[in-house]
């Protein structure tokens, strides 16, 4: 090749680049261009305006250039499915502001992401989406309020990604599985007439549900009701046999369950009071759901309005942790200057002269006082505990040398003396077989266990978990799933963390939504039990809880008793442990909760507070 043509190839490629650069760096390197506008190369969030992104090549080549982006708004751009899977598949880190597009035959939709509620306000004469044309809606990020009702939507799988749902009508569909809708904590009210459904035991511990309409269905089974305590209203005429009141023993126990609830057996689904009270007036909850949706395609809303006796939405917010903790890797604090190391070693011995009654113990690291006194029917313990150091606090297994890594049973009396403990009390059974291996186990720095159920699951054990910090603060997640939670929380290391729960007190207000306490293991939460908590009040200060079960001279506590109760005693957080025969308040070589008539389980583990002296 001669001079010349390299001097052409040269000159060419120099053109192309100056016709290139300039959609995407600035002269002097701190913005970008895209489409005739700057963005600063470090920005977190940008807005398209009126730009319709056409080239989405070009596009992506410029957000690659865009490393710190989290937020991109598009509103302008008619999305189809495909390019929103394929940016959501490149960003996963990105919250878009897009326009869905969910067309039919002979009309479409259009669905902003920002959007908290959204009906296709279909009738009977209304063209049908099938299940496929509303995976889209995984993009709303938080969509509190859905109607595809008066569809063909066989699969709801798409449900899996709406956690936040309050508002549910699937109703005039062809459905017959249902389990997705397990997966809706916060649901409030639902439809389901008209379907094929056979079977709702996915409804169980769906403790916020006040509406169920369950008319025109195929159910052989209605017991699942029975788990729904919330409920105020239940619509089930024709839901086993066409145009039938349905009858049975079921039928009759959910009658006898929930005398307060208005049960409509003879209506059609959405007669009787389900929407009109009189010819003029409407059902509350009805008047709301208009509000939420609108009453026809001429006049929709988007903006999700709650009942006027909705649940509290306050969710807990989980930081991100940066890596997750190592299993069975052991934590190294030897920047905290600890007075106890932080293993399976035990306290300082208990110093006789602490003992100054036979309530109290007091030295120059740790001072503990109990309690006791009868609430409503029933004899209550307390200790208050005030330590010098968080890894005071700490944690021992029934196994040879007290580690977590194997499981064994033991006496309580004996395993709390084994730990040279000041006060114990029983743990959350780590290695409980209902738990099915599932938790989020640390233990004085090591991490045992890292097993909790995905998203989805139906019949997903899901417990809330106690994170202790390594200043010995406490951190409640409620019912936290797989991968969720952090290896850091608030930016410190975790000591220890227990899997059981619910969670019954915080910020110093009792807990009155328990989250399905009852779909992993079985709390009773209705009925009066023997139980037992640990709570913070302030910075390494301490309380546990326990109260007696019932036998004739108590009545034991519900989960609701025991967390107004424990509200009352000024503490901040208060977690609920392994109750039962398990209950254990071991403070001066004895079990304090000690009535007589009450058997005491061997237990897999113990929570002590340990003397540094």
């Amino acid at each position: 090749m001669d001079n010349k043509h390299c001097n052409f190839h040269v000159l060419l490629l120099l053109l192309l680049l100056l016709l290139v650069l300039p959609l995407f760096a600035s002269a002097d390197g701190t913005t970008i261009s895209y489409e005739g506008t700057d963005y600063p190369q470090d920005a977190e969030y940008i807005d398209l305006g009126n730009f319709v992104v056409t080239d989405f090549d070009a596009f992506t080549a410029f957000l690659d250039q865009m490393p710190s982006l989290r937020q991109v708004d598009m509103w302008q751009n008619r999305m189809t499915a495909d390019q929103c899977d394929m940016l959501a598949a490149r960003y996963p880190d990105m919250r878009w502001g897009w326009t869905m597009v969910i067309r039919n035959r002979d009309h479409e939709h259009l669905v902003r992401t920002d959007y908290t509620s959204w009906s296709t306000l279909h009738n009977d004469t209304s063209a049908k989406h099938n299940s496929e044309d509303f995976s889209v809606l995984k993009y709303c990020w938080n969509l509190m309020a859905l109607d595809v009702g008066h569809n063909n939507v066989t699969n709801l799988d798409f449900l899996y990604d709406l956690p936040n749902l309050r508002i549910l009508i699937v109703a005039c569909n062809t459905i017959e599985d249902i389990t997705p809708i397990a997966s809706l904590k916060h649901l409030e009210y639902l439809e389901l007439f008209k379907n094929r459904i056979l079977d709702i035991s996915p409804l169980e511990g769906l403790d916020h549900l006040m509406d169920l309409n369950l008319c025109f269905n195929r159910i052989e089974d209605l017991s699942p009701v029975l788990k729904l305590p919330n409920l105020k209203r239940l619509w089930m005429y024709s839901c086993r046999k066409i145009n039938a009141v349905p009858v049975g023993e079921d039928v009759d126990a959910i009658r006898a369950a929930f005398p307060n609830t208005n049960i409509n057996t003879t209506h059609y689904s959405t007669l009787g009071g389900w929407r009109m009270i009189t010819q003029t007036k409407r059902d509350p909850h009805y008047e709301v759901i208009l509000k939420n949706f609108g009453e026809n395609h001429l006049h929709p809303r988007t903006e999700y309005v709650p009942f006027e006796d909705s649940w509290p939405s306050e969710d807990v917010v989980i930081p991100e942790s940066e890596e997750p903790l190592e299993l069975l890797a052991p934590q190294d604090f030897s920047d905290k200057g600890y007075m106890l190391p932080i293993d399976y070693s035990i306290g300082s011995a208990p110093k006789a002269s602490g003992y100054t009654g036979n309530d109290t113990y007091s030295d120059s690291t740790i001072t503990v006082s109990i309690g006791s006194g009868v609430y409503e029917d029933c004899q209550y313990w307390t200790a208050d505990i005030l330590l010098k150091d968080a890894s005071q606090l700490r944690t021992l297994a029934a196994s040879l040398n007290g580690s977590f890594e194997t499981t064994g049973q033991m006496d309580a009396i004996r395993l709390a003396e084994r730990a040279n403990a000041v006060l114990a009390i029983n743990g959350d059974y780590f290695s409980s077989t209902e738990k099915r291996g599932l938790g989020y186990i640390v233990r004085q720095g090591t991490l045992y266990e890292n097993n909790l159920d995905p998203v989805g699951k139906w019949n997903a054990l899901l417990m809330d978990v106690l994170l202790v910090d390594e200043d010995g603060d406490f951190t409640g997640i409620h019912q936290p799933q797989e991968g969720s939670v952090p290896a850091h929380i608030n930016g410190k290391r975790v000591l220890n963390s227990f899997s059981f729960g619910p969670i019954l007190v915080e910020n110093g207000r009792p807990v009155d939504d328990f989250r399905g306490t009852d779909r992993w293991i079985n709390m009773a939460w209705m009925d009066p039990r023997q139980r037992i908590c640990i709570c913070q009040v302030d910075h390494l200060h301490y309380k546990v809880v326990c109260c007696a079960g019932p036998s004739q001279k108590n009545g034991g506590m519900t989960l609701h008793q025991f967390a107004d109760f424990v509200a009352t005693l000024d503490v901040k957080i208060a977690y609920n442990l392994d109750g039962g025969d398990s209950t254990l308040l071991f403070f001066r070589g004895n079990k304090v909760n000690e009535l007589g008539y009450q058997s005491q389980r061997k237990l897999t583990d113990i929570i002590y507070f340990a003397s540094a002296e």
